[in-house]
């Protein structure tokens, strides 16, 4: 039982870790880029011709439908490999080698969390690499990435650090939690790990972002689509002023066109991509991020998080 509750918690920050790395390292989302471009120079005027549907060209949509199918099955695949990943490191007895050396290097806790954590992290890591990198194959393959792979592995060598980082931390309240109360670890790990999860969220676009992209004030780059974005906030109630929207430079590692709203509070912030104001006109890049815009107004965060801590909650106590 102990090593069944060991392998799915670990399979829970692998996982966890994993989501971060590609939505830090990889936040294009190109589903956008097939909008039409032939006005992306100035912003048009009311619209002469009403327009009810739009269809990708055949040859677009078989492209587009094809790395959608490559992309589920990859995720089907990475979950199945990710425990076989788990089982071979417990078969190995890697995770035994790893905890005997901690104890040996030190007997206070924290330390040897430190030197446990980081190994079986960065074990998970390394294993399911090749993963990874058919991934991003995939993507250079379908032309969103146009990352060299020099950036692209410094990329993923900073997504494991913070993992190492976080994960080492969480590690060691878990088992300070098991060892203050055994039977009700799980509930108190729930505990401490929610407010772990909401601040690392809230700080996410000040400290974690801007270690994968640029971004500089987007009233600097664009002041006119600043103050009509401004204007569609306003309308949607929400606190976002112009100092914290922000360009960012995603053109360097990808074609993909894309505008989003993240963080929390002070953090809360609109982001273009410079792809995106290349190739679209204003009106465009207003849709789109009122789009990501309505997440908020629509309270889609609170619930998100409200659903996952209950689903965390459940999880922690089966494993238990």
């Amino acid at each position: 039982m102990n090593r069944l509750r060991f392998a799915i918690l670990v399979l829970f920050i692998a996982v966890g870790a994993r989501s971060s790395s590609l939505a830090q390292g990889q936040q294009s989302k190109p589903s956008t880029s097939s909008l039409p471009t032939a006005n992306a120079a100035a912003d048009t005027g009311p619209a002469t011709e009403k327009i009810t549907a739009y269809t990708l060209p055949p040859d677009l949509y078989k492209k587009a439908n094809d790395r959608s199918r490559i992309h589920f099955q990859l995720a089907l695949i990475g979950f199945v490999y990710g425990l076989f990943v788990l089982w071979l490191i417990l078969r190995c007895k890697l995770s035994a080698k790893y905890r005997d050396w901690a104890e040996r290097s030190s007997s206070r806790r924290f330390v040897q969390s430190m030197i446990f954590s980081p190994l079986l992290l960065l074990t998970i890591a390394v294993l399911t690499l090749p993963l990874d990198i058919y991934g991003e194959l995939i993507e250079k393959r379908y032309g969103i990435s146009v990352q060299g792979w020099a950036s692209w592995s410094w990329d993923w060598l900073k997504a494991q650090l913070i993992a190492v980082v976080i994960g080492t931390i969480l590690i060691w309240l878990l088992y300070m939690a098991i060892r203050r109360s055994p039977h009700r670890a799980w509930f108190y790990f729930w505990l401490v790990a929610l407010p772990i999860g909401v601040f690392l969220f809230f700080l996410g676009p000040w400290v974690i972002d801007p270690m994968f992209h640029k971004f500089e004030p987007l009233q600097i780059k664009d002041p006119v689509l600043t103050a009509r974005l401004e204007q569609m906030v306003q309308r949607a109630s929400e606190n976002i002023p112009p100092e914290r929207m922000y360009w960012m430079g995603a053109g360097e590692k990808t074609t993909g066109l894309d505008a989003y709203v993240t963080g929390i509070g002070a953090s809360k912030r609109m982001v273009v991509f410079d792809t995106t104001i290349a190739k679209m006109n204003n009106n465009q890049i207003v849709y789109v991020a009122g789009h990501e815009t309505g997440h908020y107004v629509l309270q889609h965060i609170p619930k998100g998080l409200a659903f996952f801590a209950a689903l965390l909650l459940l999880f922690f106590y089966v494993v238990h």
